[in-house]
């Protein structure tokens, strides 16, 4: 059935779309350029090629207008040759990406997506779609950063890519580059499509439906377009992979792997205090054959694979729509409505009693005779005295910890635009956005509740009994039997948290753009005229966090620690100019010379007035070989997440170098080489007593739980905006002897001063180490026992609030290739047409300088605790496509490039080292894949079925494998997983899909 050619249709969605009834958007400026690339040797409309449009980067609209900066595009057609589930997978293969959130997350998931730029941080990349701001996608996320799940695949039309600053034309947070999505909304017809996708392990499945209707009115100057969609994803847990089975470690000494997990196991391990001061050994286990006794500690681990998710599950519902209508060449009125509500599911293994304190009478009824002669009578305690435990036991009998993660977000645009006079236009619009946040924390332990039942009395008779201050209903925890915790007593300190949270952003925006050719505006020595486009902006963030009581005393044992209720807002007014200026065209030696600038400033209601500027050029001596060229100021502001999110504690991967198994080595007998003085862990809070203990082998600090220690996170209202600098030079070839081919270098160099960030754990420990510097001592919290993870009510933490740290800096060259040619021209007959496409990144330099006069380290081809994720020196992605048109079939192959890392603490930069060299973690050689893919429509009368289809990563290769539990815990949480960074290598092994579209 045609559904554009029903009258009625047609009658009921425009006079639904004038009466106001659900008024839905097209927000997008045209977003292709004059001359865009030849698809096949046709002829361009002339019409079409003299049509004013803007472009990614520029508010400018005229008819002969291109970009001093480099911008790429990333069409449909890609999309569906790549197989697209989710818009994260697409973004994060570009060269310019690296590692962001993503559905392989669990373990400090948001639940979200985000793409990062050049490696300096999401927050740092501006995220639009249809030329507009997308508000942030969780309210507590920090740096704060546009969620890639709001945007439904299927409704993408293109991606356009624009790397380098561009906050004179954007405002805040275009500091990295701009991801523009380009949606579909002139749609006319009905279309539903599909997509499947399954491992070869025949698990990780993933589901996607979308539905899309439009219909054009008013002689075709008017359009509704509605969208639904339904994405699901299958979980899939640690253990169904080899790689990820268990945990894997790196003793200290560096040479091997062996597999680990967490030293708070399900027989429970206890720590006796009174054993340590009495100088016997203090950590034994409860019997794992079942006896009630205490037997010696053989350093079992938990292994937490079995629940730890490889692919979080996750469902979202998609709905959203566009309409325009065009009432005279003055005035069109536009809108688009879109929703996502996005559930997912973050687990890991079950909760437990991490380090937790308790004192037991000796005359308990819970101690059998063997139990109480090891805990006191050995210790040298009396029957009337209490011992001392910290206790770490897990407690299976809760469930697996969840955080249910739940993300139901929407964003409203309204505008009107059009022509005031000739080559005079405006466009004014109002938008808002907001995400409500609610998140559900369950089978997590009751940390009051515990404590009070497990530091019990006894009764007359000699029975255990809560204190009389214990809450009410308290059972004493029978922890000293395997299997002793009854359901009961598992619910008494069971506990489900909840938070909820809303950020707003509202956007009013205003533009005027003209073309003075069109008044003899015009340079003498040019044929076209200048551009011009004033505008002005006003925005504004809102967070409102509300947290049970649980959450917000921290009372749940394994979150962290407190999250309190906190809530603020601010406002910015904006002022904005552009201007392109041909000087020279069609002249001996100088087929174009023009320049174009950008300026804005920027009043915000908290941090400080900002500026932002931009001087580009393109020189083209001959129509072959185009240079251009840019230096840009841009800014980004705190966010409203950074400026008011609550003091919280979490978790971050590192280990604690003063900890005895990192100064003792058992193997030898001997402390191991190069490990720090006692002088030096003194600066960090370390007794002597407790070095001493640790490097001579009898004890000392515990490392932190499973390579994660304590952190304190949160917001800070005194923080000023980020200010960069982006220098780029680049080269287009377009050689008209070689009809079809193409052939840009770019080269970047992107620096960040005061940059909002907080400085990394392994940071604040090596520099106060190293030199003893009070600023970062000083945020190294202690607790009684020394350890930097556990219990963070008495210390045992670092501090790494917000901040504005030093600088960041990049550098490095963009290199792309494409090249089309039909089957013909090679003499192979009418058989379609052969197109190849490249694009590559080298990282030069990827600088860190963490805070002022600390020392500067260079990331680039490094990873590891401080590095963080693997950053490639170089990076490549080559498709080649055979389209034979004659039969309406499509094949590609795709060749994935990501080139060799080494290992951060390997090199000999003291900010980066740790004095050992780990030799099995030291290197991850060069990656490289292989997907094929194809399209195929369907030969029907109107040929409007097409299937697609293909396989990623061909040859089934597994990621590298690396260290990440303690000494080394280099791939842990959160964008580590699973001994490995599946947000940059696949990590699902082979991988299938199949997926149709039909169009009615």
């Amino acid at each position: 059935m045609n559904l554009s050619a029903d009258g009625k249709l047609r009658l009921a969605a425009r006079a639904a779309f004038l009466a106001g009834v659900g008024l839905v958007a097209s927000t997008a400026y045209a977003q292709e350029t004059a001359n865009q690339a030849d698809t096949g040797g046709e002829k361009k409309d002339e019409a079409t090629q003299l049509q004013g449009v803007q472009v990614t980067g520029s508010r400018i609209k005229q008819a002969n207008i291109t970009s001093s900066s480099a911008v790429t595009v990333i069409g449909e057609k890609e999309l569906k040759l790549e197989g697209t589930k989710n818009i994260e997978t697409l973004l994060n293969s570009i060269p310019q990406a690296f590692a962001g959130f993503g559905s392989t997350d669990s373990n400090g998931a948001t639940g979200t997506a985000t793409v990062n730029l050049r490696g300096l941080g999401s927050a740092e990349t501006l995220v639009l779609i249809d030329g507009k701001r997308l508000n942030p996608g969780d309210p507590l996320q920090t740096p704060p950063s546009a969620d890639l799940n709001f945007i439904p695949a299927a409704l993408v039309e293109k991606v356009e890519v624009l790397s380098g600053g561009a906050s004179a034309v954007y405002g805040s947070d275009a500091v990295a580059g701009v991801v523009n999505f380009i949606l579909k909304k002139d749609f006319d017809g009905f279309q539903v499509d599909s997509e499947f996708t399954r491992t070869d392990h025949s698990d990780a499945t993933t589901y996607t439906t979308s539905l899309l209707w439009g219909s054009n009115f008013n002689g075709g100057k008017g359009n509704v377009t509605l969208f639904a969609g339904y994405d699901k994803q299958e979980a899939l847990t640690q253990d169904k992979r080899s790689f990820s089975a268990f945990s894997i470690t790196t003793p200290a000494a560096g040479n091997r792997h062996i597999n680990a997990g967490s030293r708070t196991i399900a027989e429970g391990r206890l720590y006796s205090y009174d054993r340590a001061n009495a100088g016997l050994s203090y950590y034994g286990i409860i019997d794992p054959a079942g006896s009630r006794s205490i037997v010696d500690d053989d350093n079992r681990t938990y292994n937490f694979a079995p629940f730890n998710y490889l692919q979080r599950p996750d469902r979202r519902y998609h709905l959203g729509g566009f309409a325009h209508d065009k009432i005279n060449d003055h005035v069109e009125v536009y809108g688009s409505a879109l929703f996502l509500d996005d559930r997912s599911i973050a687990q890991v293994a079950p909760s437990g009693l991490f380090g937790d304190v308790a004192s037991v009478p000796c005359n308990s009824s819970l101690l059998s005779a063997q139990e109480r002669d090891y805990l006191c009578t050995q210790a040298g305690l009396a029957p009337t005295d209490a011992a001392n435990l910290a206790v770490l036991r897990r407690t299976p009998e809760l469930g697996a910890r969840q955080s249910d993660l739940r993300h139901t977000d929407y964003r409203i645009v309204v505008g009107a635009r059009g022509d005031i006079v000739k080559g005079i236009s405006y466009d004014a619009s109002a938008q808002r956005g907001e995400v409500i946040y609610q998140s559900g924390t369950l089978n997590y332990v009751n940390l009051t509740n515990a404590r009070a039942a497990l530091n019990t009395t006894t009764d007359a008779s000699g029975n255990a009994v809560c204190r009389a201050d214990a809450p009410a209903g308290c059972i004493p925890l029978d922890l000293f039997q395997l299997g002793g915790l009854t359901p009961d007593q598992a619910n008494f300190i069971r506990a489900n948290g909840y938070s909820q949270a809303n950020l707003v952003e509202q956007v009013v925006n205003g533009s005027v753009s003209g073309d003075l050719g069109e008044y003899g505006i015009t340079s003498p020595l040019a044929k076209n005229g200048l551009g011009l486009a004033l505008g002005w902006e006003y925005r504004t963030e809102a967070l409102d966090y509300r947290p049970d009581s649980l959450v917000s005393s921290g009372n749940l044992g394994g979150v962290g620690g407190p999250s309190p209720a906190v809530a603020g807002a601010f406002q910015v007014n904006e002022a904005f100019a552009e201007l392109t200026v041909p000087l020279l065209e069609d002249k001996p030696f100088v087929k174009e010379f023009s320049v174009d600038g950008a300026y804005r400033w920027s009043n915000y209601s908290l941090a400080n007035d900002a500026q932002s500027w931009k001087v580009g050029l393109r020189y083209a001596p001959v129509e072959d070989v185009t240079i251009r060229a840019s230096y840009q100021r841009a800014t980004r502001a705190p966010s409203v997440s950074e400026l008011f999110s609550p003091q919280s504690f979490g978790l971050v991967g590192g280990s604690d170098p003063c900890a005895g198994a990192n100064l003792f080595n058992p193997d030898t007998g001997q402390p191991f080489a190069n490990i720090p003085t006692q002088a030096q862990c003194a600066q960090t809070g370390v007794t002597a007593a407790q070095y001493q203990a640790g490097v001579t082998g009898n004890g000392g600090i515990q490392d932190c739980n499973s390579g994660q220690c304590n952190v304190q996170t949160g917001g800070n209202t005194g923080l000023r905006s980020e200010d960069s600098k982006t220098y780029s030079i680049g080269l287009v070839f377009t050689p008209t002897f070689v009809k079809g081919l193409s052939f840009t270098a770019d080269y970047f160099d992107i620096g960040i001063s005061g940059a909002i960030s907080t400085l990394p754990f392994s940071t604040i420990i090596n520099q106060c180490l190293a030199t003893g510097d009070a600023a970062t001592c000083s945020l190294i919290n202690r607790g009684p026992g020394g350890r930097l993870s556990g219990d963070t009510a008495n210390g045992n933490f670092v501090q790494a609030t917000l901040i504005n740290t030093g600088r960041l800096r990049t550098k490095g060259v963009d290199f792309g290739a494409d090249y089309r040619i039909r089957a013909s021209t090679l003499g192979l007959g009418n058989v379609g047409a052969f197109s190849f496409n490249y694009s590559a990144t080298y990282l030069d330099s990827l600088t860190s300088q963490p805070g002022a006069g600390l020392a500067t380290y260079n990331c680039a081809g490094l990873f590891g605790t401080t590095c963080g994720t693997p950053n490639p020196q170089f990076r490549h992605k080559f498709r080649a496509t055979w389209d034979i048109t004659p039969i309406g079939l499509t094949v590609s192959a795709l060749w994935r490039y990501y080139g060799a890392v080494s290992l951060d603490t390997n090199t000999d930069d003291p900010t980066l080292s740790n004095g050992r060299q780990n030799t099995i973690d030291g290197k991850i050689d060069a990656k490289q894949y292989v997907d094929l893919s194809g399209t195929y429509t369907l030969p029907t009368r109107d040929r409007n079925i097409s299937l697609r289809f293909g396989i990623s990563n061909v040859g089934g290769q597994q990621p590298p494998i690396v260290s990440s539990n303690n000494p080394n815990p280099i791939s842990s949480p959160p964008f580590g997983n699973g001994n490995t960074f599946p947000a940059i290598y696949d990590s699902l092994g082979r991988v299938a899909f199949l997926g149709v579209t039909a169009n009615f």
